[in-house]
């Protein structure tokens, strides 16, 4: 199996990469982003995504990474204090580093409001698409309220400028688009 070219900076992890998401890819498996104050939230891991632990220490929670595209998805709880617009700006630089040079990861952003799922008209969310060179990064935030602690979740992918074949499926201005992703949010409890 060869790794694909936009994960290479994570080869320090590679054969657990591998391990798990063939783990996530065989058996489509049910996954939990615990909170540390109880609950938790539960769902199926897509096929062909598998679960890593969340990179930044201090955002305890899980990454499903897709295994043929430069895309994936993340759950993590915060403290209810946390603001949507700082854990934006938390995890961009954690998922442009994974497609672009990390001294290069401070880029501009160009942000959008996301309408809530009709499941959780109260969660609140933000869509934000940088450009490097030759590829664009977008990164879908949403910070769901729930008891104790805020669940956050989104959807993060990279895009050639010249399309190719392997380019990771961006949203539109709704949310809509990213088909790996509605299918985690159907069985997101």
């Amino acid at each position: 199996m060869t790794l694909p070219v936009h994960f290479k900076p994570y080869l320090n992890v590679l054969g657990l990469v591998v391990c798990l998401c063939l783990y996530g890819f065989i058996t489509g498996a049910t996954a939990q982003a615990q909170s540390p104050s109880g609950g938790s939230a539960i769902f199926k891991i897509p096929k062909g995504y598998g679960p890593v632990d969340f990179p930044d220490k201090e955002l305890k929670g899980v990454m499903l990474l897709n295994i043929k595209r430069p895309s994936g998805m993340f759950l993590f709880y915060v403290d209810k204090t946390a603001t949507l617009a700082e854990l934006s700006q938390k995890v961009r630089p954690i998922f442009a580093q994974m497609f672009v040079h990390a001294e290069k990861a401070q880029l501009p952003w160009t942000e959008s409001v996301l309408p809530p799922h009709e499941k959780a008209p109260d969660e609140t969310g933000l869509l934000c698409t940088t450009t490097e060179t030759d590829k664009e990064i977008q990164i879908a935030t949403y910070l769901r309220p729930s008891e104790g602690r805020n669940l956050v979740y989104g959807y993060f992918a990279m895009r050639h400028q010249k399309p190719k074949g392997d380019d990771g499926k961006f949203m539109d201005s709704s949310g809509k688009g990213a088909k790996d992703f509605d299918e985690l949010l159907k069985t997101l409890q």
